[in-house]
C-alpha cells in the first residue's frame, strides 16, 4: 500500500474504513472514512464493540391496552395475539423515520426492558 502511495506524491492516502480505524493509527493514512461506526456498530472483527451510543430516541406512549387471544393487531391484522397481551402504541412511525422493516421483528426499550414491535410499523400514531 505504501509503495503504491509513493507513486502519487501530494495526494492523500485514505484506506481506513471503520474496521481500519480500530486497527490503529498506522492504518489511518491521511484520512479515515468511518461508516458503520457512525451508527454505533462495529465491523465484523474479533474484537468487542468499542463504540458507544451517542444518541437516543425518546418517544411518547399514545395508548396502552390489553387485547384478547386471537386479536389482530396492526394494518391488515399483521399480528395475531397468541394469548391475552398488553400492548402499547408509541408516537412514531415510518413517517418519523422508524423503518417499516422493523415490523414484527424490531424492538423498543423501556427502562432496559426489550419490548418487541408487533404488527406493522404504521405511518405515524396520532399525537
Amino acid at each position: 500500500m505504501m509503495r503504491i502511495a509513493q507513486e502519487f506524491p501530494g495526494l492523500g492516502l485514505c484506506l481506513a474504513n471503520s474496521g481500519g480505524i480500530l486497527l490503529g493509527k498506522s492504518y489511518h493514512g491521511d484520512l479515515a472514512r468511518p461508516g458503520i461506526a457512525l451508527y454505533g456498530s462495529t465491523p465484523a472483527t474479533p474484537r468487542a464493540n468499542q463504540m458507544e451510543a451517542v444518541v437516543q430516541l425518546h418517544v411518547a406512549v399514545v395508548q396502552t391496552r390489553t387485547v384478547p387471544a386471537g386479536a389482530k393487531v396492526g394494518y391488515g391484522g399483521a399480528h395475531i395475539a397468541d394469548s391475552e397481551t398488553r400492548l402499547t402504541t408509541i408516537a412514531a412511525g415510518y413517517a418519523d423515520g422508524l423503518p417499516r422493516s422493523l415490523s414484527g421483528r424490531g424492538a423498543v426499550y423501556y427502562r432496559g426492558t426489550r419490548l418487541p414491535i408487533v404488527g406493522r410499523v404504521s405511518m405515524t400514531a396520532p399525537r
